[in-house]
């Protein structure tokens, strides 16, 4: 295996492999991807930042380190709640509104003995609406790739997850942000709370049916505070037979009072997500009567890595001032 001499993308890049990571607070996963832009390989874990406090370079090397020993592999670029003050390094984030170039020119470098440059990319931050501020780490890259592929560039964009994301995208600049909490409100409703009981058990399937039921409810009852203990009380009546049906059914309730609030009269939205999320989503979007188109998020990502190093490399005086010498570890 050749020493690597990493540089960010130039007019030639890329020369070798790409590592893109999407990292964020609860799930980790990486992308293999080849010069063409081909995914060769990905793998996933549950070691989002919360659980991976000081074992950071311990986690990625463990994921990357056979990719390593049998690819060239120039940089990995990382994106997500890894680059926030409860990740890895805190990298300021760009203020909004924010483009791709925006963006690209404020990569962090990141030094690891072993591993090929890491490069950290920035999130973008809402600052001129004070009554309603906003920020993300990573979907920033999916929104990017999304536009790439789409070739959109205007609208409104869902990015579902534990933190979901409603971005206002204007002539590719992101404009205005806002976040709902309704991945870890589910969570913390199933932990912690005195509905835990009602939902142990659940075998982390949804069923339509009981979701349809919770999105319907949250449609006559706005207040998803209100509207979660129905759970136990519908449990302790014997309505909600079974811990699939009663996580289905706050599943509902949950993006049911999310969709009603955040998806305005008229228009579109673009649901950018996993496949199990985006039906969901959809779901729910049709009961309120709003129109939505559906992309998958993971495409996006690794699109918008892409581009977020190419205009990186771009941006710059040239590679020359890139360059990390990286030594790799011997494969024996």
């Amino acid at each position: 295996m050749r020493p690597h001499t990493a540089v960010l993308p130039d007019a030639a890049w890329p020369m070798a492999h790409t590592v893109f990571v999407d990292w964020g607070t609860t799930n980790f996963r990486a992308y293999l991807v080849a010069p063409s832009g081909t995914v060769v390989a990905c793998k996933g874990s549950a070691e989002g930042v919360k659980s991976a406090t000081g074992r950071h370079a311990e986690i990625l090397e463990s994921h990357v380190r056979d990719w390593i020993q049998n690819h060239d592999i120039d940089a990995i670029a990382c994106a997500g709640t890894i680059g926030s003050e409860l990740g890895w390094r805190d990298v300021p984030m760009i203020d909004a509104p924010a483009g791709l170039e925006h963006v690209a020119r404020s990569l962090q470098p990141l030094t690891v003995p072993g591993l090929p440059p890491i490069w950290i990319i920035p999130g973008v931050c809402q600052r001129d609406n004070p009554e309603r501020p906003g920020m993300m780490r990573g979907e920033e890259v999916i929104l990017f790739g999304c536009l790439a592929r789409s070739g959109l560039d205007s609208g409104l964009f869902c990015c579902p997850g534990t933190h979901s994301k409603w971005v206002t995208v204007e002539d590719g600049m992101i404009c205005d942000i806002q976040t709902v909490m309704t991945g870890e409100c589910f969570d913390l409703f199933r932990t912690g709370s005195v509905l835990a009981r009602s939902l142990s058990g659940w075998s982390g399937d949804i069923d339509p049916a009981w979701f349809a039921k919770g999105v319907g409810t949250a449609m006559d009852v706005a207040n998803p505070l209100q509207s979660a203990f129905f759970v136990r009380a519908l449990h302790v009546q014997g309505r909600l037979p079974t811990p699939d049906a009663r996580a289905s059914y706050l599943s509902g309730l949950l993006i049911g009072a999310e969709v009603r609030g955040m998806a305005p009269g008229t228009g579109r939205v673009t649901i950018v997500a996993p496949a199990k999320l985006v039906s969901l989503y959809a779901q729910a979007c049709g009961v309120v009567g709003f129109a939505c188109d559906t992309v998958d998020d993971e495409a996006c990502f690794v699109a918008g890595a892409r581009a977020v190093l190419r205009m990186h490399g771009q941006s710059m005086l040239g590679p020359s001032n890139h360059r990390l010498q990286h030594t790799p570890r011997s494969s024996s």
